[in-house]
């Protein structure tokens, strides 16, 4: 002989006399358990199914008008919160309204066991799209990074590249390859502009024109190691046994 359905009360772990705060609080215990994003991949068909069926039963029992209405169809006395409490028939508290109480075979009061009469729970098709979080949302928790993530992310990658760049682009002299027009020699006079390029063998010289960019002027030559005069800075080249007096 196949079981009788399950009522909603026997489905949240609660008498039919619980209270409105009790009824809330198994409900938030079992959604945390059954919802679907709190199982493997492998159980979430099944576990869609028992969170519709759980839905249904909050839906009707949070309300004190539909949980009065359930309570009559299963033959309890309806909660003392609900809009029809006290207004039982004389025919007794274990029995529906209208109808004789059967003799011992009908379900005895607070018993929790569904009349036969009681409505079939809901399929997860049909309650798929009541889904009511009340007390509290039970959103999925994504896991992984979310749009946003990925922005901050994709930003944080330019600006690396845009800062090395930078970097690069400081480390690289201002000043154009030189093109020589005469390695320090007896070429260069006094009031020549030149550049300086450091070699394996020390500094050389290359003469190059004023209006461009140079790294000074000659304004005297003097023999390695003479000092050189007043408001000038020496450029040795040892080589030539040399030194350049510039100013820029």
């Amino acid at each position: 002989m196949a079981a009788a359905p399950r009522s909603h009360y026997d489905l949240l772990g609660l008498q039919p006399d619980a209270s409105s705060a009790a009824v809330r609080r198994a409900y938030v215990t079992r959604a945390r358990r059954v919802h679907p994003d709190h199982r493997p991949p492998s159980e979430r068909a099944q576990a869609a199914a028992e969170m519709a069926v759980l839905n249904e039963a909050w839906r009707v029992l949070r309300d004190p008008q539909r949980r009065a209405a359930y309570d009559v169809t299963i033959g309890v006395r309806p909660h003392p919160d609900s809009p029809a409490a006290g207004g039982g028939s004389s025919s007794g508290p274990g029995t529906v309204p209208g109808s004789a109480p059967s003799s011992g075979s009908g379900p005895a009061s607070g018993s929790g066991r569904p009349h036969p009469g009681a409505p079939r729970p809901a399929s997860a098709a049909e309650a798929a799209g009541r889904w009511q979080p009340a007390p509290r949302s039970y959103a999925s928790e994504q896991s992984g990074c979310g749009p946003v993530a990925w922005v901050v992310f994709v930003v944080l990658v330019v600006v690396g590249l845009v800062g090395a760049v930078a970097a690069y682009v400081a480390t690289v002299p201002d000043v154009d390859p030189p093109v020589p027009t005469s390695i320090v020699d007896d070429t260069l006079e006094v009031g020549d502009c030149v550049v300086l390029v450091p070699s394996a063998s020390g500094v050389v010289a290359y003469e190059r024109s004023c209006s461009g960019r140079v790294s000074g002027r000659i304004e005297a030559i003097v023999a390695y190691p003479a000092p050189c005069p007043a408001g000038t800075y020496a450029t040795p080249i040892v080589s030539e046994r040399t030194t350049l007096c510039l100013v820029t």
